[in-house]
């Protein structure tokens, strides 16, 4: 943001700079909806994230210093992240404070430091090939996959089970052509 005039609100900073959002305020409580890219409103309120943590009260986040905003990114049409689905879309906050922007959490919050993937992946697919027989493989994520496109009604893909015995949850998440959704869940157990 330090490209742009300095605001004296976030309701200034998100009409002239962020397209695709609309803010607006009743009594007193804010609320925020989305606009997909041929400009139609999103269904439901958006799920706001600041410095990656969610927030769900709008009226915290339209309370924020502008200055300590560095950048907006939204996206403008459903988000699936496992069995949820966001169909307001997702309105991202980062802000150049290393405190959230002083934004009050509940006091039950706890906030832990964890290391996770180090680089994105596309896919995840581990081959045998890349598989070291001679270490255990635990993982509890099989394949992952968000680039898949299903040609026909029965597409065929492959990939490696975990050493682990249990059962594992097969969820397949997607839209077709026409943006409808589609989700289909099933187990399977593995046992030796």
């Amino acid at each position: 943001m330090d490209n742009y005039v300095d605001f004296d609100n976030m309701q200034q900073l998100l009409y002239e700079i962020v397209p695709n959002i609309i803010v607006k305020k009743e009594k007193d409580n804010f609320y925020f909806r989305v606009l997909n890219e041929k400009n139609f409103m999103l269904p439901n309120q958006p799920l706001l994230i600041l410095d990656h943590i969610p927030i769900f009260d709008p009226n915290k986040v339209m309370s924020l210093n502008p200055a300590q905003i560095e950048k907006v990114e939204v996206i403008y049409k459903p988000y699936v992240l496992g069995s949820h689905t966001f169909d307001g879309g997702v309105v991202m906050f980062f802000t150049n404070t290393d405190n959230f922007a002083e934004i009050e959490f509940p006091k039950s919050s706890i906030f832990l430091e964890f290391k996770g993937l180090n680089k994105p992946l596309s896919s995840y697919n581990p081959t045998k090939s890349t598989i070291n027989k001679n270490i255990p493989d635990f993982r509890n994520t099989l394949y992952w996959n968000p680039k898949m496109e299903l040609k026909s009604k029965e597409t065929e893909f492959n990939f490696n089970t975990s050493d682990s015995r249990g059962k594992y949850n097969i969820e397949i998440i997607g839209y077709d052509y026409k943006g409808q959704k589609y989700y289909s869940k099933k187990q399977i157990t593995i046992q030796e």
